[in-house]
């Protein structure tokens, strides 16, 4: 008689085998930021470019100013390769000179209506102001994660004296932080790291966000918001043995169905 191999053996074998041919339409966002004086008000502009393979539904941008927030309207659709240009008035000059950042969301979705994000940013600066050399030196350590992971942010001080910073981490809706925003004293001539604990709400698997970090610092009678631009990559799939304590588990489960298995082969041989 033969030995019939069990079931669940043969199911466990067999995954993998199924083969698969699928092609997947896909976004992608670039953008171009600017600003400028218009009857001594600030107008800034981005022109938004759907350079994927399918139609942007529901495109729109929003624009962030000193406290100011503002808002265009959405256009339905956005094909491949045709720009959307928005304008959008950000109130009158800012009373302190200095460089101002404009940071920008865009706001879009797939045929599917799913919802993403992305952001822009441009540096404004006053009109008739000489822009000093940074006070501080900034830099964003890479980062990639699957659902949890720390954002550290790098500063360097470059002044003589200590220097009051705010710290703003803006983001894609599609990530999160609870402590976004904070204020340190950076001493002369210092290094120092900043954590930014960031969980992944509903980033797709392979997408790549860019991040911003404003560090804004009064000297010399103005204000002066220097950018920290990075990137964050949604890895595809956490290794098996990162889901603890459920992945030991799991192995130990299937090493004694295999040992099981083996078992069960031996004492039932080919007649």
């Amino acid at each position: 008689m033969n030995a019939q191999i069990p079931v669940l053996w043969l199911i466990l074998a067999g995954v993998g085998f199924v083969p698969l041919s699928t092609h997947a339409a896909f976004l992608s966002i670039r953008s171009d930021a600017r600003a400028e004086i218009i009857s001594n008000r600030v107008v800034a502009g981005l022109t938004v470019v759907n350079q994927g393979d399918e139609s942007a539904r529901s495109v729109s941008v929003s624009a962030g100013f000193q406290d100011r927030l503002r808002s265009g309207p959405v256009r339905t659709t956005l094909p491949p390769n045709e720009p959307l240009d928005v304008q959008l008035d950000l109130g009158p000059l800012p009373a302190e000179p200095g460089l101002y950042p404009i940071v920008f969301k865009i706001h879009y979705a797939d045929a599917n209506l799913y919802p993403f994000s992305a952001l822009a940013f441009h540096s404004w600066a006053s009109p008739g102001n000489e822009i000093p050399p940074p006070a501080l030196l900034p830099l964003i350590q890479p980062l990639s994660f699957s659902d949890q992971g720390t954002l550290k942010l790098k500063l360097k001080s470059l002044v003589p004296s200590p220097l009051d910073v705010n710290l703003r981490l803006y983001l894609p809706d599609e990530l999160s932080c609870d402590t976004p925003e904070l204020n340190l004293l950076l001493a002369p001539g210092r290094d120092r790291t900043v954590e930014f604990p960031l969980v992944n709400f509903s980033g797709r698997p392979g997408s790549r966000y860019t991040i911003l970090v404003i560090l804004g610092y009064r000297q010399d009678g103005g204000y002066y918001g220097i950018p920290a631009v990075g990137s964050i990559e949604i890895r595809t799939a956490r290794p098996l043995l990162n889901h603890r304590p459920l992945a030991w588990m799991g192995v130990v489960l299937l090493l004694i169905l295999a040992g099981g298995v083996a078992q069960w082969i031996r004492i039932h041989p080919k007649t």
